[in-house]
Formats: structure tokens, C-alpha cells, sequence
């Protein structure tokens, strides 16, 4: 045996100590081990087969060829508008429709459709025999969803979107409404909106089953067994009905108040514009008047400085003859008849009953302010 002190291990041709205690690996699976070739990486196979390994030059894709530019009216290599012969309409129409269907047709070839079986293969609430196994299921068990389901309830269990894609629609749905100027349609399509419509109905075609939640039998291992009754396929849509219907009239409650506030809305801003639009019109009609009183004002002034104009210097503009006297019908009433019913002032002193009075009040007051003091 050799010993060295760098080493960990004593060796010789035959055996060794091994003081690391490492695993034992048999002689013979260790000599295949280092005699086998070494297995590169998918990442270092495709960065050789990218830059080390010659290209074929026979499998290269072919170079796009340039478009052809066609005349319709003579099939030449120019376009219509540099054709020098005579337009033939027909003959154009027919070329051009025969060029559009090969374009189409080259497209459509182009489209690469999704195989039916695909999608056929998954169905709701139903799970492979391979997802049981990973999920360590019996072929009877119950999965842990459809518990959590139960939970949650048999309306509010099942998935809302499977059971909005059974609903069928009683009723035309929204259009789209049109403004006209016809008043009587629009209050005719606000009574309808204002109507309750009728409930959607749950089609039992289109309704999932989950073993354990809606659907159930003999062999079924549910740990749940006693506390949870499943219910009977169509007493499981009638219950889902009543939920719909319960759930609609929430909905239409709040549609109908809607459609009411905004039809009070409307009728809002349609008093508000007519206001606005009676008092434009007032404005402009005081704009009017205010104009033509004042080209009326500007005219009666020229017309009284042309009158101005006409009077002679040193003349009085107005004259009256004779001396001004009151007409022989006017009576001027007497000056006795102002004091009518008004009585005549006398400076004389009110009586009263006793006098006095105040002295007495600050005699009492001084007796209760002497009390209080002593």
C-alpha cells in the first residue's frame, strides 16, 4: 500500500480504503459507464447542426418569383392603363373575375383547420382513467371539486357559464334603436321597454352532469353519504328554474327602473333645451327691438334738427295768445272739507289714577337692600 498525505484514501492495485464512505458501485458498471460515448445536449446538437454541419443546398426553399403585372383588356405585361388597344369591357370584366376567384381560392388553401376530435374528447364533469390515477381516484370515487361544489350549492355550484349557454332567450333581445323624429314611436318603444319580460327556460339537454353533485349511483363511494342528498336529474332543472326565475326578476326590477330614470332623463333635457331655445329666441327678439328703437331714436333726432334748422334766428320756437286761464267746468274744492273727521289738539295732561308710584318702588327697594345689609 502507498500513503500519501495530500490523499484521503489508501491505494493499491486490488482495493482501496475509502474514507469519504462513498456509495459502492459495481467494477463492471463502472468500466460501461466510462467506456460509453458521450451523449450531447439537445442545445449543443442543434448549435452543431446550425453552424458545423454543411447546409443542403437541395432542400433550400425556392426564391419567390416577382408578381407578373397582367392586362386585363390583352393579358400583356403592363397594366390597363398603359394598354394602347381598344377597351373591350367584357373581355375585361371576365379576366378580372377569373383573376379574384384564384386569389380567393390560393387563400383558402392556406387555412389550416382544428381536427373535430380534439375537442370532442374532454367533456364537462366527466375525467380520464389517467387523471384518476395521478389524482390517486377509484373508478367510483367522487373528485374533491364536485364537495366543494356541494358546498357552495346546487344553484351556486354549477358553473355559471355552462348554465348561461342553456338558457333560452323567451324574448328579442337589445336591437339598436334608431332616433327619429316621430315622438309617438319613441313613447311607444318606452312602454315596451317598461314591460316585464318574460323568464329565460333551462334546457335539460344542455345540463351537465356531475356524478356525486347531480347524478348519482349504486356503486358511487361518497364520504359524504347521508349529509348530502343528490337530487334527481329533473328535479335538479326545476331547481335550477326557479333560481333563474328568482334571478330574472332581480334583473328585470332594476332594467325597469333604469329604462324609467332615463326616460325622466330625457324628458329632462328636452325641457331644458326648449327653455334654452326660448329664451335664445327672446334674446334675439329684444336684439331686434333694442336695434330698431335705437335706428328709430336716431331718426326722430335728425327729423328735430332738421325742424331746428328751419327756425329763424330771434324767433321764439312756440307762441300763445292771450293770458292763460282755468276753464269755467273745473271746481276747486273748499278748504273746510280737509278737516273733516280730524279732531282739534288740546295740550292738557293724561289723569291717571294714583301718582306717586315710583317713589314708593325705591322706598322698597331701599327697606330690602337695609335687610340684606344687616
Amino acid at each position: 500500500m502507498e500513503s500519501t498525505a495530500e490523499s484521503d484514501t489508501l491505494e493499491s492495485e486490488d482495493f482501496f480504503i475509502d474514507k469519504k464512505c462513498s456509495e459502492i458501485t459495481d467494477k463492471t458498471l463502472l468500466e460501461e459507464l466510462s467506456n460509453a460515448p458521450a451523449q450531447p445536449s439537445q442545445w449543443a446538437l442543434n448549435m452543431m447542426k446550425r453552424h458545423c454541419l454543411e447546409t443542403d443546398t437541395s432542400k433550400e426553399t425556392p426564391a419567390k418569383k416577382p408578381r407578373r403585372r397582367s392586362c386585363f383588356n390583352c393579358l400583356g405585361d403592363h397594366t390597363i392603363a398603359q394598354c394602347s388597344e381598344p377597351r373591350n369591357f367584357a373581355r375585361i370584366r371576365k379576366n378580372k373575375n377569373e383573376f379574384l376567384s384564384a386569389q380567393s381560392h390560393a387563400n383558402s388553401a392556406r387555412i389550416s383547420h382544428t381536427p373535430q376530435n380534439t375537442a370532442s374528447k374532454y367533456k364537462p364533469g366527466r375525467i380520464g382513467t389517467r387523471l384518476r390515477e395521478m389524482l390517486n381516484l377509484g373508478a367510483d370515487d367522487i373528485p374533491e371539486y364536485v364537495y366543494r361544489m356541494r358546498r357552495m350549492g346546487l344553484h351556486a355550484g354549477y358553473p355559471p357559464a355552462y348554465l348561461q349557454k342553456a338558457l333560452i332567450k323567451n324574448h328579442i333581445g337589445d336591437t339598436l334603436k334608431f332616433i327619429t323624429s316621430d315622438k309617438q314611436e319613441d313613447e311607444d318603444e318606452d312602454e315596451e321597454d317598461e314591460k316585464t319580460r318574460p323568464p329565460p327556460t333551462v334546457d335539460a339537454n344542455k345540463i351537465h352532469f356531475y356524478m356525486g353533485f347531480n347524478k348519482t349511483y349504486g356503486a358511487l363511494k361518497d364520504r359524504e353519504q347521508g349529509r348530502y342528498n343528490v337530487p334527481p336529474f329533473d328535479a335538479y332543472v326545476n331547481i335550477l328554474q326557479e333560481e333563474v326565475n328568482k334571478q330574472h326578476e332581480i334583473d328585470e326590477k332594476v332594467r325597469i327602473r333604469e329604462v324609467r330614470e332615463n326616460k325622466v332623463r330625457r324628458k329632462m333635457e328636452k325641457a331644458a333645451r326648449a327653455a334654452k331655445q326660448l329664451l335664445e329666441d327672446a334674446d334675439k327678439e329684444i336684439v331686434a327691438e333694442s336695434e330698431t328703437s335705437e335706428v328709430e331714436k336716431i331718426a326722430a333726432q335728425k327729423k328735430e334738427l332738421a325742424a331746428f334748422e328751419h327756425i329763424p334766428m330771434g324767433e321764439s320756437m312756440l307762441q300763445y295768445v292771450g293770458t292763460p286761464v282755468f276753464e269755467q267746468k273745473m271746481v276747486v274744492p273748499d278748504l273746510a272739507a280737509f278737516a273733516v273727521g280730524i279732531l282739534p289738539f288740546e295740550a292738557r295732561e293724561e289723569e291717571t289714577g294714583e301718582r306717586g308710584t315710583f317713589k314708593k318702588l325705591l322706598g322698597i327697594i331701599r327697606t330690602k337692600k337695609a335687610e340684606v345689609e344687616k
